[in-house]
């Protein structure tokens, strides 16, 4: 069966209704939002729930970022290498007594297809693996991909990813494709896969969430 290839999913993105003014994330913290000013400009707000968190963030939009996610501790965007641009990841920190940002580009050979960012890491997936850093900037670790990232969410230490095997079979007549769950803790620079998981769904169906559920006793 020859399928055409399946593309990444963010949990908090918002359909852009708007091709000039449209979220790039929506969660329980803030929004990351595209806007178009006036005169044509392309700018990145960013706004916080809790005003008292801290106060709203405008950004120029000069590297076309098309990936965001926002934590307690951090805001991340992402650009991929279209339009001439690198790979590149630019983060505001907020857990120090000052806003801190960094910025860390990547070749146009490894496109950046999914973001994720908690109050304890960031996870930047690539074609055939995540890159894991802390919300400061420092590479902790690496986690390898059987396939294509279809979602990445994180949560404190833990990420968990959906993935895409490419195998794709028939049931029934109707095509069905093979997914790997994998979720995952980080301790000490250490990563750990607390549970793995296999299977499958229709080809023509999504996911339209996956997450984390902690129960306190």
């Amino acid at each position: 069966i020859s399928l055409p290839a399946i593309s990444s999913h963010m949990p908090h993105r918002l359909p852009k209704l708007d091709p000039l003014n449209y979220y790039l994330t929506w969660n329980t913290i803030g929004t990351v939002a595209v806007l178009t000013t006036v005169d044509g400009k392309s700018i990145v707000k960013i706004q916080f729930h809790d005003t008292t968190h801290h106060s709203s963030i405008l950004l120029q939009n000069n590297d076309d970022f098309c990936f965001a996610d926002i934590s307690n501790a951090a805001v991340c965007l992402a650009s991929t290498s279209t339009l001439g641009l690198d790979n590149k990841i630019y983060c505001v920190c907020f857990l120090l007594n000052r806003d801190t940002d960094w910025t860390k580009s990547f070749s146009s050979d490894s496109k950046i297809q999914n973001l994720c960012c908690s109050d304890k890491l960031i996870g930047l997936a690539f074609n055939s693996k995540i890159l894991i850093f802390s919300v400061t900037g420092f590479q902790m670790n690496s986690i390898l991909l059987s396939g294509p990232i279809l979602y990445l969410v994180a949560k404190d230490e833990f990420i968990l990813t959906v993935e895409c095997s490419n195998i794709f079979n028939e049931k029934d007549g109707i095509p069905i494709k093979s997914l790997r769950c994998q979720h995952i803790q980080l301790q000490h620079l250490s990563v750990t896969s607390i549970d793995t998981s296999n299977f499958a769904i229709p080809y023509n169906s999504s996911i339209i969430w996956a997450g984390f559920r902690f129960l306190k006793y």
